[in-house]
């Protein structure tokens, strides 16, 4: 088979909990370096946000988001970013914000299902 990428399973787990604007471009980073065997991409908000299919705007939102995660570096920004993905201290990243995730989940008040008026609750 041709055409594909390996991702770094702990990757894959975390985009579910990152907004979808940043997994999107976290798709993109991992595209654009790993699946070209680089460590590092060139890109414009722009190409990014065509690739992504986001305004422009938004994908400045999600870079931005990434990099105070730590998830991305920002080399350059003019004329174009230069984005590096190093997977060692991405995967150390990742693992610190699934853990920040469990923690809040278990931490936040359970909420009560939510059903329509003539639904009758059973106890399990």
């Amino acid at each position: 088979m041709t055409g594909y990428t390996k991702v770094n399973n702990t990757l894959l787990r975390t985009l579910c909990i990152l907004k979808p604007n940043e997994a999107k471009v976290m798709l993109f980073l991992v595209r654009y370096t790993a699946g070209f065997h680089k460590t590092k991409c060139r890109a414009s908000y722009a190409v990014i946000a065509r690739w992504c299919s986001i305004d422009k705007s938004c994908a400045v939102k999600a870079v931005k988001a990434l990099q105070e995660k730590d998830l991305l570096s920002i080399e350059e920004e003019h004329p174009r970013l230069v984005l590096q993905l190093d997977m060692k201290k991405t995967g150390l990243a990742l693992l610190n914000l699934r853990a920040e995730h469990f923690i809040a989940a278990l931490e936040a008040e359970p909420e009560e299902p939510e059903c329509p008026p003539d639904t009758v609750m059973i106890p399990c």
